[in-house]
């Protein structure tokens, strides 16, 4: 029996080498897996308890599961072809030592062989300090963003969870409240550029800072919190809303004006801009006017 060799690297097919579509596995990995494999792969952790910052949240780690956790952001920087699975992980890790490390591949070929490729990554670690430390050092939060909406959909959902995907290491507490969600945050500059997303996001959205709990500190300077209060005027038929003092209902939405109803059922087209200036007060579903 003629035995099949790589057209790539020339190898012969043995019990421990097989040759798919033409290729052993190692070149066969090399032309049609790994699509993207970074040069370094970054781990952030905090110099104070330790904590890792993984799936965009910080948790501190048994030693025992840290091999693990490595291996779960190295795969994360991975991404393979169609014809390539990644079945296993194995990085033989330093904690905290910046070093080109082996990492062994275990990976499906075709969802018929298994094969083991080896992949030089260099491991760079990140001195951080994790928002719970943050927390401890600075006192609390400094900036809360008051999240407030007109009808809760799914933009509105959708928009928190990316903040915490985002934002998370900046997070110190998330409360869910009547009407919207109060987020508090360490860091000020974090808070605006998270209200700049706001009004980007929705166009009726109204943004208002303000200053409170003043505190002097011992060296004589004043710090404040910032508070910003986002309000999405995301209007819909039927809401019941208050401009200049009177009410209105809402016949019609559209992108860029909002068809109102008055008492006497005149209709009046509305710039959503408008609309943002003018509103003072929450609706009511469906009242009749």
């Amino acid at each position: 029996m003629v035995k099949r060799f790589c057209a790539k690297c020339g190898i012969e097919e043995d019990h421990n080498i097989h040759i798919i579509s033409g290729l052993c596995p190692k070149c066969f990995i090399e032309t049609y897996g790994i699509s993207e494999k970074p040069k370094d792969v970054e781990i952030k952790y905090c110099g104070k308890c330790g904590a890792i910052f993984l799936n965009n949240k910080w948790d501190v780690y048994e030693d025992n599961d840290v091999k693990e956790i490595i291996s779960m952001i190295i795969l994360g920087c991975l991404k393979t072809s169609e014809r390539v699975k990644i079945v296993g992980v194995d990085a033989d890790v330093n904690l905290y030592e910046n070093t080109i490390t082996t990492v062994k591949l275990i990976v499906e070929l075709d969802n018929k062989f298994r094969s083991v490729y080896e992949l030089p990554i260099y491991i760079r670690w990140i001195k951080t300090t994790c928002s719970l430390c943050l927390k401890k050092i600075g006192g609390g939060y400094n900036s809360v963003i008051q999240l407030r909406y007109i009808n809760q959909d799914i933009s509105v959902i959708e928009f928190v969870e990316e903040i915490v995907k985002y934002f998370g290491e900046y997070i110190a507490d998330i409360e869910e409240v009547q009407g919207g969600y109060d987020i508090k945050l360490i860091d000020t500059h974090i808070a605006k550029r998270i209200a700049g997303l706001a009004q980007r996001r929705w166009r009726n959205a109204r943004v208002i800072e303000t200053h409170g709990n003043i505190k002097k500190l011992r060296d004589g300077t004043r710090r404040s919190r910032l508070y910003i209060s986002i309000r999405i005027l995301n209007f819909k038929q039927g809401d019941y809303i208050v401009l200049d003092g009177k009410p209105y209902r809402v016949k019609e939405v559209g992108n860029k004006d909002i068809v109102i109803v008055d008492q006497n059922d005149v209709l009046h087209k509305v710039e959503v801009d408008k609309i943002v200036l003018k509103y003072t007060k929450s609706r009511t579903k469906h009242k009749t006017l």
